[in-house]
Formats: C-alpha cells, structure tokens, sequence
C-alpha cells in the first residue's frame, strides 16, 4: 500500500515536466476527449495521482471520487492526500472541476472554499500547496467570496512560522481587502493588528513590504488606528524608519511612509511621531535621498499629515518645511513644462502631481510660505495655470485646490 504511494507520486513527478518538454500535467488536466470511455480512463488515472487514501497503511487505495471523500467529516483525519499532484491540480483548475461550480458572481463556490481552508490549516498539507491556496483566493478576490470561511483561516495561517506562508497570506488579505471593504472590519475584530505588528519586526523585506500594506488599509477610521497605536504600530514603524536607508528599498520606504501619513490622522500618534523625530527623517529623505515617484509622493502625503492645521505641533512644523518648498516647486514645474503629456503620465507620476498639489495646498496656510510660493524666480503661477487646464482639473481631490491656490498667489483670496 506504501508502494502503490509512492508510485502515485513517482508518477506526478514525471508526469509535472521532469521527462517530456511536450507532456505535461497541464495538459492532462485540461485534456479534452470526445469518447466517454476515455473521459472514464483519464478521470480514473487523476485519481490514482491524488491518492487519497487511508493513513492506515494496512487498508488498500480505494478509487473514490473527490465528492464521495468530502461527505466524511473527519477526512483529513483519516486521509493522506499526495501534496504535489493536488497543488497541481489547484493550479491547472482541474480541483475546482470536481466540486459544486460557483455562482455567476463567484470565483470560488462555498465547496471549493471550504476544501481550501481546510487544507490551509491541515499540518500534513505542503508549504507550497499552501501558497498555491493563496494565490488561488488571491486570483479569487475580484468576485465575491465566502469571508466568514477565508477571513478567520488566513488569519490563522499568519500565525503559523514559516515566513514565505505568512507573506503568501499577507498578500491574500492586502488583495481581499482592495476589493472587499468588510474585510477590514472582520480583521479588526479578531485583532490581526498584533499580528501585523510582530511581523514588522522580523528581517525579512517582502513580509514587512506587505504587512506595511496590510497596515495602512487597516488605519483608514479612528478605531482601527487606535487599535494599532495600542499593539504598538506606532514603535515599530518609528524604529523601520530609522533604519532603513539601503537605495534597494524604495518600494520598502514608500508604504512606511504611506502607514506613517494614515496613522497621523490622530492628533496624539501625529505628536508622539513628532517628538520620535519621524518628521525630521522624512525631511531628510526628501531632500538627501535619490527618490522614485512613488517614494516622493508619499513622503510628501506623510509631511502633508504632520503640517494640516488644527495641530497643535503643526505650525512649528510649516516651518520647518520651508526649506524643501522651492524643491517642490521646482521639481513640480518640471514635470508640468515638460513635452511628456499628462495622459502619458504612470500612476506614480500621477500620484506625485497630486501629492504635491496638496501639499502646496495644505503649505500655503501659512502667510510666509505663501509669500514664498509668490516668488517670481519659482514660477509657480505659471505651473498652476497649466495644471488648471490639465486631466487634473478632473480629479475630486485636486480640483478646488487648484483653484484656490491660484487664487491665493493671485492675492484674491484671504488666507485660510
């Protein structure tokens, strides 16, 4: 019984592009027959490959369909699975073939989803067949999905030690939370910002890059920015700022930047920040540091966050902005007289406009920095008029401030 195992392994193995560049387990799962007995066959033969079968060795392989094995309760108690052949058949689409097919507005049926959470928390289950879960759900997360089953089970999975399976899970829930709002409500009630908290302090870039993500989607309203502040975000993300310089890690600094900005929302994290030195730092990024779109934009919305009035540290903090204003000027005069035109523009350019528009905006609160803005050598005027006639003139957020700071360089308008 071990043997016919092990052939069935052996056989996935060579069937999964090992002996035959031409022949491979894709093909198999998609084949298309037009015979009945061939269909039988080959159905047959896929689950030989899959073999579940008992974890009695003493009892035989019995031919079952996957259906027939899902009406027993305890089957992962009783059955061994070959790990290989069934990430393959994950992969390759065969699996979800074999179960209930979703509703039209599904990617994944309640069966499907079911059967994948539980091989999620299964231990027998291969680390790789685990993050072929993720992926699939990921792929899964434009359409509609089971969260009451998905939510609490990729939870528990960012719990487990592997660190590649906790990035394949944070990855999971950074999509499902794009495409799902309430699944940010159902993270906040089982707590996952502890989680996300002790994973910012291990060494490993990608799961921090994630769990960064993950973080800022989880500080959009005052309790989830509070519920972090209280798992201590706020330290974590103070000490990654500060430590991390390397060229490499553009992308790394762009969402600590970003978490940064979200989680000042809050009057008392904005001051404690202050005080850690944070604003200091993304000054001297901005200034000292050979900055993407991306990274600029973001550093600008985090010192935009610091600088918003009604702070009681804020004026101090205009201030201090003075220095990098013809900086921001200058590099959005650029771009906006450049040849490049606007619709050719990427999104991180696009982002970068409208960051530094608001910044501008948020800046100009204060009658210096505006008398600054005024100084004829910067040509800001001339860069305003032409961002008044450009797609950004269409965009919600951008829009009456353009307008408005035209009509305070023009001196029209009193200060805000």
């Amino acid at each position: 019984n071990a043997w016919m195992a092990r052939v069935a392994r052996y056989f996935t193995y060579c069937l999964n592009g090992v002996f035959f560049e031409s022949f491979h387990l894709d093909q198999v799962c998609n084949a298309v027959l037009t015979q009945k007995p061939n269909q039988v066959k080959l159905h047959e033969a896929m689950l030989f490959l899959l073999h579940a079968r008992p974890k009695d060795l003493t009892q035989k392989w019995e031919l079952k369909e996957l259906k027939q094995l899902l009406l027993d309760p305890e089957l992962f108690e009783k059955y061994d699975f070959n790990n290989h052949a069934l990430q393959a058949f994950l992969e390759f689409g065969w699996l979800a073939r074999q179960l209930k097919a979703p509703k039209q507005e599904e990617k994944m049926s309640l069966e499907f989803t079911q059967f994948l959470c539980a091989l999620l928390v299964l231990p027998e289950a291969s680390i790789d067949l685990k993050a072929a879960i993720c992926r699939t759900i990921t792929w899964a997360s434009s359409g509609q999905l089971h969260m009451a089953l998905l939510v609490p089970t990729l939870s528990s999975v960012l719990k487990q030690r592997n660190i590649f399976l906790k990035t394949c899970a944070t990855v999971t829930l950074v999509n499902m939370t794009k495409c799902h709002e309430p699944v940010k409500d159902v993270l906040t009630r089982m707590d996952a910002q502890a989680t996300l908290v002790e994973h910012l302090g291990i060494p490993d870039d990608d799961l921090i890059y994630y769990t960064l993500m993950l973080t800022t989607s989880l500080s959009r309203t005052t309790a989830q920015r509070l519920a972090l502040q209280k798992c201590g975000a706020v330290e974590e993300l103070v000490h990654l700022l500060q430590m991390t310089y390397s060229e490499s890690k553009d992308h790394l600094l762009a969402e600590l930047a970003s978490s940064v900005g979200q989680l000042c929302n809050e009057e008392d994290i904005r001051s404690s920040m202050a005080e850690a030195k944070v604003f200091r730092r993304l000054m001297s990024l901005y200034t000292d540091y050979p900055c993407s779109s991306r990274l600029r934009a973001k550093l600008m919305f985090a010192i935009r966050q610091f600088c918003t009035a009604g702070s009681s540290t804020s004026e101090s903090l205009r201030d201090d902005v003075a220095p990098i204003l013809p900086q921001v000027i200058e590099e959005l005069s650029e771009l906006v007289q450049s040849s490049q035109p606007f619709d050719t523009l990427d999104d991180d350019q696009t982002d970068w406009l409208v960051s530094s528009v608001l910044l501008l905006y948020t800046l100009a609160i204060d009658r210096t920095l505006l008398e600054e803005m005024r100084d004829p050598e910067l040509q800001f005027k001339e860069t305003l008029l032409k961002l008044r006639f450009s797609p950004l003139k269409e965009l919600d957020v951008t829009r009456e401030r353009i307008i408005e700071l035209w009509e305070l360089l023009r001196g029209d308008a009193e200060a805000r």
